[in-house]
């Protein structure tokens, strides 16, 4: 029980303490602006920004027609882009670049950070729909704000209205 507990939060706390000391050491002596290869450290936080931007357009659309919005419906930044993380190993399944114990490692480690409660999206999702918003709305929303988000990365797009360069 609390033995486990206090070994997984060492564990946590290690790996917090090594990635902060390499992204410091990125920023300080070859990519300060994380532009190229500090990006690595910002995986899938662009596309999180992205959720978090269209949820706040529809908080203020909720608030402009008079429709409550449930607490639970409001999203934070870690949640929206822990969310992302979740979404970007799906992505990564899907591509067959993670799989098996990889994958579900993957997915499990965000958990293991959580503090919010878990990632239900579903009542945000039930605002998007009392505000009529459709899926193909809330992606172009998602990544018009991933285009222009400062963390992006600079690579080449073959079409850059269709694709992002994006570590994800």
């Amino acid at each position: 029980g609390d033995e486990k507990v206090a070994k997984i939060k060492e564990f946590l706390t290690t790996i917090n303490k090594e990635i902060v000391s390499a992204k410091a050491m990125f920023l300080a002596y070859s990519d300060p602006f994380e532009k190229y290869r500090a990006l690595l450290f910002e995986y899938a936080h662009t596309l999180g920004h992205g959720v978090e931007a269209f949820a706040n357009l529809c908080y203020y659309r909720a608030e402009e027609r008079g429709i409550e919005i449930p607490p639970e419906a409001i999203k934070l930044h870690g949640q929206c882009v822990g969310m992302a993380v979740q979404w970007a190993g799906a992505m990564s399944k899907d591509l067959g670049v993670l799989t098996g114990d990889g994958f579900k490692l993957h997915q499990c480690f965000v958990y293991l950070f959580n503090r919010f409660g878990g990632f239900d999206f579903a009542p945000l999702r039930a605002l998007f729909d009392s505000l009529g918003v459709s899926r193909e709305e809330f992606v172009e929303g998602v990544l018009a704000v991933v285009r222009r988000d400062n963390k992006r990365g600079y690579c080449a797009c073959s079409d850059p209205s269709k694709s992002v360069d994006q570590l994800v």
